[in-house]
Protein backbone atom coordinates (compact mmCIF):
# COMPACT_ATOMS: atom_id res chain seq x y z
CA UNK A 1 0.00 0.00 0.00
CA UNK A 2 2.82 2.12 0.77
CA UNK A 3 4.66 1.42 -2.52
CA UNK A 4 1.42 2.98 -4.24
CA UNK A 5 1.05 6.28 -2.58
CA UNK A 6 4.47 6.73 -3.12
CA UNK A 7 4.22 6.04 -6.52
CA UNK A 8 1.06 8.50 -6.75
CA UNK A 9 2.30 11.38 -4.60
CA UNK A 10 5.83 11.32 -7.14
CA UNK A 11 3.39 11.27 -9.93
CA UNK A 12 1.63 14.25 -8.86
CA UNK A 13 4.50 16.28 -7.97
CA UNK A 14 5.31 15.50 -11.52
CA UNK A 15 2.47 16.74 -12.74
CA UNK A 16 2.10 19.98 -10.58
CA UNK A 17 5.71 20.79 -11.65
CA UNK A 18 4.85 20.53 -15.25
CA UNK A 19 1.68 22.43 -14.85
CA UNK A 20 3.30 25.31 -13.15
CA UNK A 21 5.95 25.53 -15.37
CA UNK A 22 4.01 25.39 -18.73
CA UNK A 23 0.75 27.80 -17.92
CA UNK A 24 1.67 29.57 -15.21
CA UNK A 25 5.29 31.02 -15.54
CA UNK A 26 6.06 31.70 -12.37
CA UNK A 27 9.22 30.26 -9.75
CA UNK A 28 7.07 27.49 -7.87
CA UNK A 29 7.25 26.67 -4.44
CA UNK A 30 9.01 23.24 -4.09
CA UNK A 31 6.72 20.81 -2.66
CA UNK A 32 8.30 17.66 -0.93
CA UNK A 33 8.89 14.47 -2.42
CA UNK A 34 8.76 11.10 -0.98
CA UNK A 35 11.83 9.07 -0.68
CA UNK A 36 11.80 5.99 -2.92
CA UNK A 37 9.34 3.34 -2.59
CA UNK A 38 10.58 0.68 -0.41
CA UNK A 39 12.14 3.27 2.48
CA UNK A 40 10.52 4.20 5.68
CA UNK A 41 7.37 6.97 5.03
CA UNK A 42 8.26 10.56 5.71
CA UNK A 43 4.79 12.13 4.16
CA UNK A 44 1.78 12.87 6.43
CA UNK A 45 -0.08 11.93 3.71
CA UNK A 46 1.16 7.98 4.07
CA UNK A 47 1.45 7.97 7.68
CA UNK A 48 -2.24 9.11 8.15
CA UNK A 49 -5.84 8.23 5.97
CA UNK A 50 -6.27 11.51 4.35
CA UNK A 51 -9.17 11.18 1.89
CA UNK A 52 -8.10 10.10 -1.29
CA UNK A 53 -8.98 13.79 -3.04
CA UNK A 54 -6.10 15.64 -0.36
CA UNK A 55 -3.33 15.66 -2.24
CA UNK A 56 -4.84 16.54 -5.50
CA UNK A 57 -6.82 19.14 -3.92
CA UNK A 58 -3.38 20.51 -2.39
CA UNK A 59 -2.22 21.06 -5.66
CA UNK A 60 -5.22 22.56 -6.81
CA UNK A 61 -4.78 25.40 -4.22
CA UNK A 62 -0.99 25.32 -4.67
CA UNK A 63 -1.67 26.17 -8.77
CA UNK A 64 -4.21 28.56 -8.35
CA UNK A 65 -2.15 30.48 -5.65
CA UNK A 66 0.54 30.47 -8.39
CA UNK A 67 -1.60 31.75 -11.32
CA UNK A 68 -2.95 34.42 -9.01
CA UNK A 69 0.57 35.47 -7.96
CA UNK A 70 1.63 35.77 -12.21
CA UNK A 71 -1.93 37.57 -13.11
CA UNK A 72 -1.06 39.95 -9.85
CA UNK A 73 2.54 40.47 -11.42
CA UNK A 74 4.26 38.43 -8.28
CA UNK A 75 2.88 41.01 -5.95
CA UNK A 76 1.14 38.38 -3.87
CA UNK A 77 3.71 35.98 -3.97
CA UNK A 78 3.54 33.59 -0.60
CA UNK A 79 6.77 33.49 1.83
CA UNK A 80 5.02 31.53 4.49
CA UNK A 81 3.74 27.66 2.74
CA UNK A 82 2.99 25.22 5.33
CA UNK A 83 0.21 23.72 3.06
CA UNK A 84 2.59 21.95 0.78
CA UNK A 85 4.69 20.44 3.40
CA UNK A 86 4.40 16.53 3.61
CA UNK A 87 6.63 15.66 6.53
CA UNK A 88 5.55 17.93 9.44
CA UNK A 89 8.38 17.85 10.92
CA UNK A 90 7.31 20.46 13.78
CA UNK A 91 5.03 17.75 14.80
CA UNK A 92 7.13 14.89 14.09
CA UNK A 93 10.22 15.94 14.64
CA UNK A 94 12.07 12.66 13.99
CA UNK A 95 11.72 13.78 10.00
CA UNK A 96 13.43 16.35 8.12
CA UNK A 97 12.08 19.42 7.29
CA UNK A 98 11.61 20.40 3.76
CA UNK A 99 13.59 23.14 2.55
CA UNK A 100 10.73 25.54 2.01
CA UNK A 101 9.72 25.15 5.97
CA UNK A 102 8.31 28.25 7.86
CA UNK A 103 10.77 27.23 10.62
CA UNK A 104 13.51 29.13 8.49
CA UNK A 105 11.74 32.69 8.99
CA UNK A 106 12.16 32.47 12.66
CA UNK A 107 14.53 34.71 13.72
CA UNK A 108 15.99 34.73 17.07
CA UNK A 109 14.51 37.46 17.95
CA UNK A 110 10.89 36.40 17.01
CA UNK A 111 11.50 33.43 19.21
CA UNK A 112 12.25 35.34 21.77
CA UNK A 113 9.85 37.67 21.94
CA UNK A 114 6.90 34.77 21.36
CA UNK A 115 8.69 33.44 24.64
CA UNK A 116 8.40 36.50 26.31
CA UNK A 117 4.65 36.76 25.17
CA UNK A 118 3.71 33.17 26.43
CA UNK A 119 5.74 33.84 29.81
CA UNK A 120 2.99 36.67 30.67
CA UNK A 121 0.84 35.34 32.71
CA UNK A 122 -2.62 35.77 31.28
CA UNK A 123 -1.25 33.99 28.25
CA UNK A 124 0.33 31.65 30.34
CA UNK A 125 -2.54 30.71 31.97
CA UNK A 126 -4.58 30.34 28.63
CA UNK A 127 -1.79 28.05 27.24
CA UNK A 128 -1.72 25.74 29.82
CA UNK A 129 -5.53 25.34 30.28
CA UNK A 130 -4.92 24.73 26.48
CA UNK A 131 -2.64 22.41 27.15
CA UNK A 132 -4.44 20.32 29.52
CA UNK A 133 -8.01 20.43 27.02
CA UNK A 134 -5.76 19.24 24.00
CA UNK A 135 -4.71 15.96 26.22
CA UNK A 136 -7.93 14.76 26.16
CA UNK A 137 -9.79 16.09 23.04
CA UNK A 138 -10.21 13.08 20.98
CA UNK A 139 -12.65 11.84 23.28
CA UNK A 140 -14.32 15.15 23.74
CA UNK A 141 -16.93 16.94 22.20
CA UNK A 142 -16.92 21.00 21.84
CA UNK A 143 -19.06 21.65 24.61
CA UNK A 144 -17.14 19.35 26.94
CA UNK A 145 -13.85 21.30 25.71
CA UNK A 146 -15.55 24.81 26.24
CA UNK A 147 -16.35 23.98 29.93
CA UNK A 148 -13.00 22.61 31.01
CA UNK A 149 -11.07 25.21 29.85
CA UNK A 150 -13.45 27.83 31.20
CA UNK A 151 -12.69 26.24 34.17
CA UNK A 152 -9.35 25.84 34.03
CA UNK A 153 -8.58 29.89 33.46
CA UNK A 154 -10.62 30.87 36.26
CA UNK A 155 -13.76 32.32 34.68
CA UNK A 156 -17.19 32.50 36.21
CA UNK A 157 -18.67 35.40 33.87
CA UNK A 158 -18.92 33.78 30.36
CA UNK A 159 -20.48 35.99 27.70
CA UNK A 160 -21.12 34.60 23.89
CA UNK A 161 -21.72 36.64 20.83
CA UNK A 162 -24.49 34.99 19.22
CA UNK A 163 -25.93 35.54 15.00
CA UNK A 164 -29.72 35.94 16.05
CA UNK A 165 -30.32 33.02 13.54
CA UNK A 166 -28.38 30.48 15.75
CA UNK A 167 -30.32 32.00 19.25
CA UNK A 168 -31.45 28.21 19.58
CA UNK A 169 -28.36 27.04 19.61
CA UNK A 170 -27.17 29.83 22.08
CA UNK A 171 -29.94 29.23 24.67
CA UNK A 172 -29.33 25.58 24.31
CA UNK A 173 -25.04 26.08 25.05
CA UNK A 174 -26.26 28.95 27.80
CA UNK A 175 -28.01 26.46 29.47
CA UNK A 176 -25.13 24.24 29.66
CA UNK A 177 -23.11 26.46 31.07
CA UNK A 178 -24.98 27.51 33.51
CA UNK A 179 -25.92 23.93 34.89
CA UNK A 180 -21.73 24.16 35.08
CA UNK A 181 -21.76 26.98 37.11
CA UNK A 182 -21.08 29.69 35.05
CA UNK A 183 -22.86 33.06 35.02
CA UNK A 184 -23.63 33.79 30.98
CA UNK A 185 -24.47 36.82 28.96
CA UNK A 186 -25.83 36.39 25.60
CA UNK A 187 -25.83 39.22 22.90
CA UNK A 188 -27.08 39.17 19.64
CA UNK A 189 -25.62 40.39 16.68
CA UNK A 190 -28.23 43.05 15.12
CA UNK A 191 -28.51 45.23 18.34
CA UNK A 192 -29.09 48.60 17.75
CA UNK A 193 -31.15 47.47 13.80
CA UNK A 194 -28.34 49.70 11.89
CA UNK A 195 -28.60 49.99 8.72
CA UNK A 196 -25.70 50.20 5.61
CA UNK A 197 -26.39 53.81 5.56
CA UNK A 198 -26.11 54.22 9.76
CA UNK A 199 -22.67 52.86 9.28
CA UNK A 200 -21.79 54.69 5.82
CA UNK A 201 -22.12 51.46 4.11
CA UNK A 202 -22.51 51.50 0.39
CA UNK A 203 -25.92 50.19 -0.40
CA UNK A 204 -26.71 46.65 -1.34
CA UNK A 205 -26.12 45.40 -5.48
CA UNK A 206 -30.02 44.57 -5.60
CA UNK A 207 -31.02 48.54 -4.62
CA UNK A 208 -33.15 50.02 -1.67
CA UNK A 209 -31.37 50.08 2.33
CA UNK A 210 -31.06 46.30 2.23
CA UNK A 211 -31.90 44.70 5.92
CA UNK A 212 -30.73 45.42 9.49
CA UNK A 213 -26.91 44.84 9.59
CA UNK A 214 -24.60 43.23 12.43
CA UNK A 215 -23.22 45.28 14.97
CA UNK A 216 -20.05 43.03 16.41
CA UNK A 217 -17.98 46.05 17.76
CA UNK A 218 -21.19 46.47 19.98
CA UNK A 219 -21.60 43.19 20.90
CA UNK A 220 -18.23 43.38 22.17
CA UNK A 221 -18.45 46.58 24.22
CA UNK A 222 -21.34 45.51 25.73
CA UNK A 223 -19.59 42.37 27.07
CA UNK A 224 -16.61 44.53 27.96
CA UNK A 225 -19.16 46.51 30.45
CA UNK A 226 -20.61 43.20 31.81
CA UNK A 227 -16.76 42.87 32.60
CA UNK A 228 -17.05 38.88 31.56
CA UNK A 229 -14.19 36.92 31.88
CA UNK A 230 -14.28 34.89 28.07
CA UNK A 231 -16.10 35.10 25.29
CA UNK A 232 -17.39 32.75 23.03
CA UNK A 233 -18.50 33.27 19.06
CA UNK A 234 -21.74 31.60 17.96
CA UNK A 235 -21.68 31.93 14.31
CA UNK A 236 -20.76 35.41 13.98
CA UNK A 237 -20.18 36.44 10.18
CA UNK A 238 -16.64 36.54 8.30
CA UNK A 239 -15.25 40.04 8.80
CA UNK A 240 -17.71 40.63 12.04
CA UNK A 241 -16.15 38.47 13.70
CA UNK A 242 -12.48 39.90 13.58
CA UNK A 243 -14.10 43.33 14.47
CA UNK A 244 -15.27 41.48 17.78
CA UNK A 245 -11.89 39.94 18.53
CA UNK A 246 -10.75 43.29 17.88
CA UNK A 247 -12.12 45.03 20.43
CA UNK A 248 -12.96 42.34 22.84
CA UNK A 249 -11.04 42.52 26.19
CA UNK A 250 -11.62 39.49 27.42
CA UNK A 251 -10.33 36.03 25.27
CA UNK A 252 -12.40 34.81 22.54
CA UNK A 253 -12.70 31.28 21.68
CA UNK A 254 -15.11 30.32 18.49
CA UNK A 255 -17.93 27.42 19.07
CA UNK A 256 -19.51 27.46 15.76
CA UNK A 257 -19.19 28.88 12.29
CA UNK A 258 -22.03 29.71 10.27
CA UNK A 259 -21.93 28.42 6.94
CA UNK A 260 -26.18 28.51 5.31
CA UNK A 261 -25.01 26.39 2.53
CA UNK A 262 -23.09 23.73 4.32
CA UNK A 263 -25.23 22.94 7.76
CA UNK A 264 -22.22 25.15 9.53
CA UNK A 265 -19.72 22.75 8.49
CA UNK A 266 -17.60 25.19 6.64
CA UNK A 267 -15.23 22.01 5.80
CA UNK A 268 -17.81 20.23 3.93
CA UNK A 269 -17.10 22.42 1.33
CA UNK A 270 -13.15 21.84 1.67
CA UNK A 271 -14.10 17.62 1.55
CA UNK A 272 -16.38 18.23 -1.39
CA UNK A 273 -14.37 20.92 -3.28
CA UNK A 274 -13.38 18.42 -6.61
CA UNK A 275 -17.20 17.56 -6.73
CA UNK A 276 -20.31 18.72 -5.37
CA UNK A 277 -18.83 22.43 -4.90
CA UNK A 278 -16.38 22.46 -7.80
CA UNK A 279 -18.39 24.69 -10.16
CA UNK A 280 -19.22 27.24 -7.29
CA UNK A 281 -15.67 27.97 -5.95
CA UNK A 282 -14.76 28.02 -9.31
CA UNK A 283 -17.05 30.69 -10.21
CA UNK A 284 -16.17 32.29 -6.67
CA UNK A 285 -12.43 32.71 -8.15
CA UNK A 286 -13.40 33.71 -11.74
CA UNK A 287 -15.45 36.48 -10.07
CA UNK A 288 -12.25 37.67 -8.39
CA UNK A 289 -10.62 37.87 -11.05
CA UNK A 290 -12.95 39.58 -13.50
CA UNK A 291 -13.44 42.56 -10.51
CA UNK A 292 -10.05 42.97 -8.92
CA UNK A 293 -8.78 43.22 -5.27
CA UNK A 294 -10.83 45.91 -3.65
CA UNK A 295 -7.96 48.34 -2.86
CA UNK A 296 -9.83 51.15 -0.76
Amino acid sequence: MYKMYTKIYNFMYKMYTKIIDTSCQVVRPQLPKLVSAGSSPVAHSIMTPWPRSFERGRMILVVISATREAQSGGIMESKLNCMSCGTTACEYTDREEPGFCAQGAISSALHDEAQRLYALPENHVIMQAAAMVSEETSNSTRVQDTIKFANLIGATHIGIASCTIMLRETRILAKLLEQAGFCVETVGCKLESNRRADLDLEPPARGGEGGVVCNPIMQALLLNEAKTDLNILMGICVGHDALFCKYSDAPVTTFATKDFLAGNNPCAVLYTAHSCYKKKLAQTVEEWHASGPVTG
